[in-house]
């Protein structure tokens, strides 16, 4: 299990406590220095590097938080519990991406979790507290750096192998200092202390019961047809339980990989933050092709 936390930063002894608060007493702090050319890629090769120290020590499962990480019980089994339900989880089912928190972002399969557990399939955006298998380790570490946010590619990239433990239990914690440095956008800047002045907790629960209650509905409803290829196959796989395939880069899916839904994109829009225009603005580029593509991004 690692942290990943900045050299210098006041946020450390945060983390410290609120591990040991939680009996995670077996993570492993990793300090890096900021970079302060490009903050998102800054934190897109930390979350690699400790994903290459999991595979390098030999760890079948590996456990990766963010130094803003919050725990909340929520009526339900120790932190502790849930994190070894998580492992456990991935051992057996290696190609899956496991979120303990995040912005649920997309339909829930509701009707089965995998493996009788809390963990239901759906797509989930920030990448604070996460497990992966030893395999999908290898995989995210071939990823490339495109100046996209970390939990971005990650969703883009495999989509249909995220699953995430509902009810959450992990949080961020609302900084106001340096809340900045991985987007020199605007937009993420506000959207950012919008988000903390709401309550990131708040926020995130109002996003996974929205989702919960609309994939309820829509099945209900016989509405099948407002998820996406890829997240109807996600459901398809948590249902049938057949082992998933490996996703090895973002740009496998190509036009493969269904564009957001009218309710998805306008739903993400506010809490996103600058994720969903870099997106937007990626698949342009995607369909424009070559330099021409490449600097209309840059002219946005």
């Amino acid at each position: 299990m690692f942290c990943i936390a900045l050299k210098g930063s006041a946020r450390r002894a945060d983390v410290e406590t609120e591990l040991s608060k939680h009996g995670l007493q077996d993570v492993k702090i990793l300090e890096f220095e900021r970079d302060t050319e490009n903050g998102m890629r800054g934190c897109f090769h930390s979350h690699q590097h400790c994903l290459r120290q999991g595979v390098e020590s030999g760890a079948d499962t590996i456990v990766v938080f963010e130094d803003d990480v919050l725990f909340k019980d929520r009526g339900q089994e120790s932190i502790v519990d849930t994190v070894a339900r998580a492992r456990m989880l991935v051992s057996k089912n290696p190609s899956l991406i496991v979120g303990l928190g995040g912005l649920v972002i997309g339909p829930v399969a509701t009707r089965n979790p995998i493996d009788d557990t809390q963990f239901y399939m759906c797509r989930w955006a920030c990448a604070h507290a996460y497990v992966v298998s030893r395999q999908m380790a290898s995989v995210i570490m071939d990823w490339k750096f495109e100046d996209e946010h970390y939990d971005v590619v990650m969703y883009r990239a495999a989509e249909q192998r995220m699953a995430i433990c509902l009810p959450t239990v992990a949080f961020q914690r609302p900084y106001f200092v340096q809340i900045t440095t991985t987007d020199s956008s605007l937009g993420y800047k506000l959207l950012t202390f919008g988000r903390n002045m709401i309550s990131p907790v708040f926020v995130q629960i109002v996003f996974e019961h929205f989702w919960w209650i609309l994939s309820i509905c829509a099945r209900a409803l016989s509405c099948e047809g407002w998820m996406s290829r890829g997240h109807r196959n996600a459901a398809a796989d948590a249902d049938s339980k057949r082992p998933c395939q490996l996703v090895h880069t973002a740009s496998e899916h190509g036009d493969a990989r269904a564009p957001l839904s009218g309710l998805q994109s306008a739903t993400g829009l506010a809490f996103l933050y600058a994720s969903l225009s870099q997106h937007l603005r990626g698949r342009r580029r995607e369909r424009r092709g070559g330099p021409g593509g490449a600097s209309a991004r840059d002219s946005d």
